[in-house]
């Protein structure tokens, strides 16, 4: 039996410097058929121009190749318009700086062909640097050198790597509740996707919004070997929700999207929990507030035999 078309979509948006390997990873990759799709959102830079450089490898390789710059929007509308776009069974998303491993949409197609009831299948992500080259995560999601991570891929950081640690409960909704920790390079069904209506364009994360909506349509799959590598620099649009608070604007945003489902299916009381204007998370809050104060005030270290009054130290 033939194996089904796959649509890879690149959303890219000024990367120049990286969208050359990304491309090139799909290219190599042990898999066929496959479509490109490669969406610009008018990058000011030669991003275009760089994908356009490889069109005449890209079209011998693929049975479908589409390259264009769209007028300015975000990362969801070029996706929006990719999926609209895709012939194939399969989406294969990716961001223009990051990069497959060979066989990782090969694997991703056998989990989902086996899988009828399943949406979306992934694999682990290492992490890379500007330069292409391995690291890894501290406690604080900042990079450091690959042998002394503590973290050294996506799912070490989030867990998934641990012997039965969600593993059954993968993508469930409830889990997908508390915070999206889906790593990136996921195989999706088409259908799926254009079952939830596409990315929301108004959502500051629209990927963690959109893994919900799948959550409620099906299953996903995570396999526990590295097929992605993620690019972690200054440039990454998570980067620029680190504050404290711009994330809770983001669970504000969508928390009181999902709560008519939650209250619908069984779980406003996590959502209420959850939910950055609760009760119990406006006390924590306030208590952290105080105790700052406090010991901006005053700090007594016993260990250290230290003790600070309005910035003051003293040893004892």
């Amino acid at each position: 039996m033939a194996n089904p078309l796959v649509s890879v979509i690149i959303p890219s948006w000024r990367h120049e410097r990286f969208i050359r390997e990304c491309m090139e990873s799909i290219i190599n990759q042990s898999y066929s058929p496959m479509e490109l799709l490669v969406i610009d959102d008018a990058s000011p830079d030669g991003t275009l121009q760089v994908a356009e450089s490889l069109r005449a490898q890209c079209e011998e390789r693929f049975v479908r190749t589409v390259m264009f710059s769209k007028e300015k929007g975000n990362a969801a509308t070029s996706c929006n318009m990719g999926i609209s776009m895709a012939r194939g069974k399969y989406i294969y998303l990716i961001a223009s700086d990051d990069a497959a491993e060979p066989d990782a949409i090969r694997q991703l197609v056998e989990v989902l062909e086996s899988r009828s009831g399943h949406v979306l299948a992934v694999g682990d992500s290492a992490i890379m640097d500007d330069a292409s080259r391995r690291t890894g995560w501290d406690a604080e999601q900042k990079s450091v050198p690959l042998d002394e991570a503590p973290f050294k891929t996506f799912g070490d950081f989030y867990g998934l790597n641990v012997p039965g640690r969600r593993r059954d409960d993968f993508g469930s909704y409830a889990t997908l509740l508390e915070g999206n920790y889906i790593p990136n390079g996921y195989l999706m069904r088409t259908d799926a996707l254009r079952a939830t209506g596409g990315y929301d364009t108004t959502v500051l994360v629209e990927d963690w919004y959109m893994n919900l909506q799948l959550a409620k349509l099906g299953g996903m799959t995570y396999l526990p070997r590295i097929l992605f590598r993620y690019r972690w620099h200054d440039g990454n649009t998570i980067k620029t929700y680190a504050t404290e608070e711009t994330r809770r604007k983001i669970c504000r945003q969508i928390y009181d999207r999902e709560k008519m489902y939650c209250r619908e299916h069984g779980f406003l009381a996590m959502l209420r929990r959850r939910h950055p204007d609760s009760l119990r998370n406006r006390w924590h809050r306030l208590r952290r507030r105080v105790l700052n104060v406090v010991n901006h005030v005053f700090y007594l270290n016993l260990t250290k035999r230290k003790l600070s009054v309005f910035g003051r130290e003293f040893r004892f």
